[in-house]
């Protein structure tokens, strides 16, 4: 018997069919193991330990993390200065030793979930801050919550499109 065909294959799905897998149901990290943990939709689980790489390759995911980590800072910006006061700002943080920070004002999850829970801004926004990553990342994603953020993203267009968006007083004053 030829050893490769010894080998068990697993079954092969079809590509429609693979789509509509849950690829990961979680990505764990364990900060003081140095590992990363996956664990896919069908139960398998695989765990990246840090401490068994190369230096070289240590050294190539810092580096990477680290372009990911202030490109995602300017991803959402209003034109180039924005981009570079964001990347700045990431850069100064990084340098303090600050990893992540709250946004300081309202965002449309936060004014889509006060309208939705009937909470102010203030308490929306300490409400998502509360969640988890996962939940996080799945919130603006909820059927709900992204058509209501569609909702107020249209209704700032329309009033922009006619002259009479909303003027925040106290930003001004």
């Amino acid at each position: 018997m030829n050893e490769q065909a010894a080998i068990a294959q697993p079954p092969v799905a079809s590509a429609a069919s693979a789509k509509r897998q849950r690829i990961t149901k979680s990505i764990d990290i364990d900060y003081a193991k140095r590992t990363v943990r996956f664990v896919f939709g069908d139960g398998q689980v695989l765990t990246v330990e840090l401490d068994k790489c190369p230096e070289v390759v240590d050294m190539q995911l810092k580096v990477y993390g680290l372009k990911r980590k202030v490109a995602d800072a300017f991803s959402q910006n209003e034109g180039i200065a924005d981009a570079f006061t964001k990347a700045h700002t990431c850069r100064e943080n990084l340098y303090k030793g600050i990893w992540a920070t709250k946004t300081s004002g309202p965002s449309n999850l936060s004014e889509a979930i006060g309208r939705l829970r009937g909470m102010t801004q203030e308490e929306a926004m300490e409400w998502i801050g509360s969640l988890g990553d996962d939940k996080l990342k799945a919130l603006p994603k909820h059927p709900t919550v992204k058509a209501m953020i569609a909702t107020i993203v249209a209704e700032r267009a329309e009033d922009a499109a006619h002259g009479t968006a909303a003027i925040d007083w106290d930003e001004l004053g």
